[in-house]
């Protein structure tokens, strides 16, 4: 008996720059306040960890879960739902990161 194995390696692991994670963390502050705000860590695998080993990055997360609308069930559920009251909340964070990037060692 034979066989042959085909081996392709996936993602590397997911990696967050220790200055994006403070402009990041900084953004989420000014945009829900810090008392909306929880570290979340995991090892889930992620296409974006390609761009974190040529950029400097940070992965975070929007939450949308609401119960009253039942948008609060996991990814991969059936009942997997967004609120799309969220989405207003990931533009913000995207605008004021690029903002403190852009002004990044420029006299405000």
């Amino acid at each position: 008996m034979e066989y042959e194995l085909k081996y392709i390696p996936s993602n590397p692991t997911m990696s967050n720059d220790a200055k994006m994670v403070e402009i990041v963390k900084q953004a989420a502050v000014e945009t829900v306040g810090s008392e909306k705000i929880m570290e979340y860590y995991c090892m889930g695998g992620e296409d974006f960890s390609e761009f974190s080993h040529r950029v400097p990055s940070c992965f975070f997360f929007t939450g949308s879960g609401n119960r009253e609308k039942k948008t609060d069930y996991p990814h991969h559920h059936t009942h997997f739902d967004i609120d799309e009251d969220s989405l207003p909340i990931g533009v913000e964070m995207f605008v004021r990161v690029v903002m403190a990037q852009l002004s990044e060692g420029k006299d405000t």
